[in-house]
């Protein structure tokens, strides 16, 4: 074991408080940094200080994992927080800028085309389809929301406030999101069928695992081709972005991640016109 571990695990727990990480981010970057010391400084290294750890050693480390260069890429980003955290607070030398960077070319996103959307539109805004189906795939298709958040959507969680419907999502409180246009037209005719017994109803009668066996079953029918959830939500994040909204907007819309919605920008010299429209603005 390395003799310095238990400082380590100090270390880790400091960064997330000063960061304030999230619990879920956390696990990513621990494990993988925890894997670092208890893999390879364990070894012949086991005795050797946090501030005699070289760049090298990083290297090596990295190198010799068994993964594919996305995987690797994980624990060079993992490591660069610990150790420029490490960095800041004087306890090693500056190591990450020597270190070699894991290449890994992140496949874009999948989304539907333009006439795999119209498609689904149509048919989700037709009221000889069912209003079931509608709603479900609507949800999808015009929120951005996940599987897991869907997924937990009670009846009375359709809030109507001033003429509009809103959805109230339960996340570590109560958090209310606007509804497309069409989706509240869908949701007004969904509510009018419910009884008062229906209230505390699941809007998706499936569990999480066979809500992609649902969405694929329905995407089929109608378009020939299986979608998953995953794709109809990228579909609408990657259209939110292309209409000029920024991401975080996005990112508190659709209850993602900034880092998670940045996945979806491809147009990186659109990015850097709209950063100097900002700067001009004022």
């Amino acid at each position: 074991m390395y003799k310095f571990y238990d400082e380590v695990q100090e270390l880790i727990d400091e960064l997330q408080q000063t960061y304030g990480i999230k619990k879920s981010s956390l696990v990513f970057y621990k494990g993988r940094i925890n894997k670092f010391f208890n893999d390879y400084m364990s070894q012949e290294y086991k005795d050797k200080p946090l501030n005699a750890i070289t760049y090298y050693d990083i290297n090596t480390f990295i190198n010799k994992l068994p993964f594919g260069d996305a995987e690797k890429l994980n624990h060079y980003n993992s490591l660069k927080r610990f150790f420029d955290y490490t960095y800041l607070k004087k306890l090693t030398p500056e190591l990450m800028s020597q270190v070699t960077r894991p290449e890994y070319q992140r496949p874009p996103k999948k989304i539907l085309s333009d006439e795999e959307y119209d498609k689904l539109r149509d048919f989700i805004v037709c009221r000889d389809n069912n209003i079931k189906e509608r709603l479900i795939l609507g949800l999808f298709l015009f929120t951005g929301l996940s599987r897991m958040y869907i997924g937990a959507i009670v009846n009375s969680q359709f809030i109507y406030d001033r003429g509009v419907y809103k959805l109230m999502i339960l996340q570590e409180g109560e958090v209310v999101l606007p509804l497309k246009a069409e989706l509240q037209l869908i949701v007004h005719e969904y509510i009018n069928s419910l009884t008062d017994d229906d209230n505390l109803k699941k809007v998706v009668p499936y569990d999480q695992n066979y809500i992609s066996t649902y969405i694929g079953r329905l995407t089929t029918q109608i378009l020939g081709k299986k979608h998953n959830p995953t794709t109809l939500s990228s579909t609408f994040i990657r259209k939110a972005l292309s209409n000029g909204n920024y991401v975080w907007e996005v990112s508190k819309l659709t209850l993602e991640s900034i880092v998670t919605i940045e996945k979806h920008v491809i147009n990186s010299e659109d990015i850097f016109n709209r950063q100097t429209s900002i700067l001009n603005r004022f």
